[in-house]
């Protein structure tokens, strides 16, 4: 199952989430932004959801890695007459 975001759908909003060493801070954040659940501050989250500022959406699951080509593949066969 997919993870659920977050995506900003207002022109800006003032949210209170995760910073890199994890403390909590306010950011402004311009439209399309995306967060994950677990860097949003719940009470913000729900403020801006109730508002209709910010929408969930699934997260993609990672695609599955390609596997390379075979070497070497299939040569058709020519004869000269």
């Amino acid at each position: 199952m997919a993870d659920t975001a977050y995506v900003v759908t207002a022109p800006y909003v003032t949210l209170k989430v995760k910073d890199a060493n994890g403390a909590w801070v306010l950011r402004g954040v311009y439209r399309d932004a995306q967060f994950a659940e677990a860097d949003i501050d719940p009470e913000s989250l729900q403020h801006h959801l109730d508002s209709g500022l910010v929408e969930a959406v699934e997260q993609p699951k990672p695609a599955a890695e390609s596997k390379p080509a075979a070497a070497g593949g299939s040569k058709a066969s020519t004869k000269s007459s």
